[in-house]
């Protein structure tokens, strides 16, 4: 009886041994698998980390200007607007934590914020289009004010208006051969240089306005240095206040363009003297008529009052 239980106590220690073996195998397995999980899943946090792009700072510059926007498309808007930015130094500029923002400045909402990565340079006298596809992001039709700022806060440029043209783009405009810019509707000259105005000042000296639109209407001025100048002028001007309000021999400042072929086409313009002539009136019967009246009234009055003083002395 003895050796029946000696038996199968050391058969059960056997079995419970070989079962104590296979559990620190299977377990030194799971821990090694683990270890294993563990390293991977921490490379694998170290490359995610590394894949954040760390934004630096960029360069400081007071010498880039928002240049042109484009805010209403024809058609939808969305994905087709842009803002065009110029720089104007000579050397290339990293606009790293720049951003553009815009708002309404009527209701002082929450502005949309476009911000720059350090990867993003603007090369020397060249323009940067911050386009709509790529940004994600809209621009107001009205009411609008766009900011540029650079990382450290500080307001470079900013533009802004109250009603936008459909298809056109809000320029600054340089004028020929002077330190100021305006800013005003122009057709869209996206990346490339916006048109450049110039400011002539002239006596005019004929006037034709024709209402045929087959026909060029123009004037022809002579400018303050004597020399003759014709500006024609577009469709869109031929009316009743250009035709009354400017006339032959008034001094006018004209705003115009010049195209390719060397014309001047007129845009704008501010009368500064007027000519003013002096009507000569030919006398007519119902005046003849007038001016006898009152000599025959006053040589009544005058033989009353000659009366009245014989009168009194006898």
């Amino acid at each position: 009886m003895k050796n029946k239980q000696i038996k199968k106590i050391a058969t059960f220690l056997i079995f419970f041994s070989i079962f104590c073996q296979t559990s620190d195998i299977s377990l030194a397995k799971t821990t090694k698998k683990s270890m294993k999980t563990t390293e991977t899943n921490a490379k694998t946090i170290k490359k995610t980390k590394a894949k954040i792009p760390i934004n630096k700072n960029g360069d400081l510059s007071n010498h880039l200007s928002i240049s042109e926007v484009f805010p209403n498309p024809k058609g939808k808007d969305i994905g087709k607007e842009w803002i065009e930015l110029f720089n104007q130094e000579n050397r290339d500029i990293n606009l790293g934590n720049w951003s553009l923002n815009i708002n309404n400045p009527i209701k002082n909402t929450k502005p949309k914020t476009i911000k720059f990565n350090d990867k993003t340079i603007i090369k020397a006298k060249s323009y940067l289009i911050i386009d709509a596809s790529n940004y994600k992001f809209s621009i107001l039709n009205s009411n609008c004010k766009i900011e540029l700022k650079n990382f450290v806060g500080e307001i470079i440029d900013k533009i802004k208006y109250e009603n936008s043209e459909e298809n056109l783009s809000l320029s600054r405009i340089k004028i020929s051969g002077q330190n100021k810019t305006l800013t005003t509707w122009t057709a869209p000259t996206k990346g490339i240089i916006n048109p450049i105005y110039h400011e002539i000042s002239g006596k005019i000296e004929e006037k034709n306005i024709n209402s045929d639109k087959n026909h060029q209407s123009y004037l022809r001025i002579t400018t303050n240095d004597n020399k003759p100048l014709t500006i024609n002028l577009p469709t869109k001007n031929n009316n009743e206040l250009l035709n009354n309000t400017l006339k032959e021999k008034d001094q006018v400042l004209f705003l115009v363009e010049k195209n390719k072929e060397k014309q001047y086409r007129l845009l704008d313009f501010k009368i500064e003297k007027q000519h003013l002539e002096v009507a000569k009136s030919k006398p007519t019967n119902e005046n003849w008529l007038y001016y006898s009246l009152i000599v025959v009234a006053m040589a009544v009055i005058l033989l009353i009052y000659l009366n009245n003083i014989k009168y009194k002395s006898v």
